[in-house]
């Protein structure tokens, strides 16, 4: 596999990503600095309500939320009645899914006659969400839309490629990758209910969605659903509560405005608290039949149905706290497909990580996320129909894929926001056919509710 200019560009883009987590990392450091300082100071003058606020501020910042609660409930201690100190531990407890304690912080602020109207405004709004996450049923939904643009809207080939056909034999033929603009719909609905024992069992099922209209290429306009659902058991830990949970998939697909494929099966997946990350190891087996589609070309001229079969995924995901101070998420897996004929059939290794850290900008928050991934598939056999570049019709495909982006998303409120992506992926293939770069930027709102 020959090194390829979009290689290099990857290369810059890892290498701007990595300064923008170092650069968080530094403000991070800073405002531990400035914490530490806050907190010299607090010890001579532990009444003082502004340096324990100003505290409990960096501490949330950095993630330590204990920290915070500490600070704020030694102003109470000093001053029983500030409204600002119980307000904020509200906050922090809800934080920590102590919906509890948050609702009585946020009763106490509106229960005092002296508390200011800004304040007992929005300690309303906030003990109204406390009430609703007692539930045992909860829902949560988002939407994103937008707009996208790819450099290669076709997914060809930059070079040429020799495939065979029945009716044409051997032909060479020219890649021609196309850029292309699409709009899209991704939509997400989660629903939990607990069932009010002291395990925290509780009944979980989702629905995302994806779709995607093309302006040039109708053929890859994809409509794709699916539903999870299953119980999920907790597990009591020494260092916390772990969980457990089968569940069960359906799934299907449209390409082109036809049905592409349909499918189901299920899985199980821990969640081990070890430290301040969570470790979630898990399996996963979904069956897929394709329907052919006479009207889409093809690379060689195979069939969709040339795909049916079991896909297995076994692998863990690790992921630190949403509040930690330096956070990142990552998934390691090993997956394969026994298709109904073998080329199509394959194993493949793949590892993602993702480093999101929040910008606070006048009150509003903008999280900022480099993202990498690496994907190696090994076929199971030569594909009949595909030769490489010297006629060899023998040639089982390799791929090495490489992603990397970054994404923006500003919250506007509560409930909307402004997101934004640029990634680019290159694929290395030992044949000519596979090899194909991809620049995409896509932007658009987002919704929460």
């Amino acid at each position: 596999m020959a090194e390829k200019p979009g290689m290099r560009v990857a290369l810059l883009a890892v290498t701007l990503a990595c300064g923008l987590v170092d650069g968080a990392a530094a403000q991070g450091a800073a405002q531990a600095q400035s914490r530490e300082a806050i907190f010299a100071q607090m010890l001579r003058d532990p009444g003082n309500v502004t340096l324990a606020l100003r505290y409990a501020k960096l501490s949330n910042d950095e993630g330590d939320l204990e920290a915070a609660i500490g600070a704020l409930e030694r102003i109470l201690f000093y001053n029983p009645s500030e409204p600002n100190a119980r307000l904020y531990l509200g906050l922090l407890y809800a934080k920590l899914g102590s919906n509890d304690m948050a609702r009585g912080y946020f009763e106490s602020v509106l229960q005092h006659p002296a508390t200011p109207e800004p304040i007992r405004a929005r300690a309303e709004a906030l003990l109204a969400k406390a009430n609703e996450r007692l539930s045992p049923h909860q829902w949560n939904n988002y939407i994103r839309t937008g707009v996208r643009y790819q450099s290669n809207g076709n997914d060809e080939p930059d070079g040429e490629y020799q495939v065979f056909d029945p009716i044409n034999g051997l032909t060479t033929v020219e890649g021609n990758p196309t850029d292309d603009w699409n709009a899209y719909v991704q939509t997400g609905t989660f629903y939990s209910y607990d069932f009010g024992n002291q395990r925290g069992d509780r009944f979980e099922a989702s629905l995302t969605t994806y779709n995607t209209r093309n302006a040039r290429f109708d053929d890859f306009n994809y409509n794709m659903a699916e539903v999870t659902a299953g119980i999920r058991f907790g597990l009591p830990m020494e260092n916390g509560m772990a969980s457990v949970k089968p569940y069960v998939i359906g799934t299907a697909a449209l390409l082109d405005d036809q049905e592409y494929f349909h499918g189901g099966g299920g899985g199980l997946v821990f969640d081990i608290p070890v430290g301040k990350i969570v470790v979630s190891p898990f399996a996963e087996a979904v069956w897929r039949e394709y329907e052919n589609n006479d009207e889409i070309n093809i690379i060689g001229g195979s069939q969709f149905e040339d795909r049916n079969g079991v896909t297995t995924t076994a692998g863990f995901r690790l992921a630190t706290s949403t509040y930690a101070a330096y956070r990142f998420n990552a998934r390691l897996a090993y997956e394969t497909r026994d298709a109904d004929q073998d080329y199509e059939g394959f194993e493949r290794f793949l590892a993602e990580i993702q480093f999101p850290f929040d910008v606070n900008i006048k009150g509003h928050q903008l999280l900022i996320t480099p993202l990498f991934g690496v994907r190696y598939t090994n076929y199971d056999a030569p594909d009949p129909t595909v030769q490489d570049v010297d006629g060899i019709d023998d040639v089982t495909r390799e791929d090495l894929e490489f992603r990397v982006g970054l994404a923006a998303d500003y919250a506007i409120n509560d409930w909307a926001g402004v997101g934004a992506q640029v990634l680019y992926r290159t694929t290395d293939s030992n044949l000519n056919a596979y090899e194909t770069d991809n620049w995409t930027i896509s932007f658009g709102p987002n919704f929460r509710f």
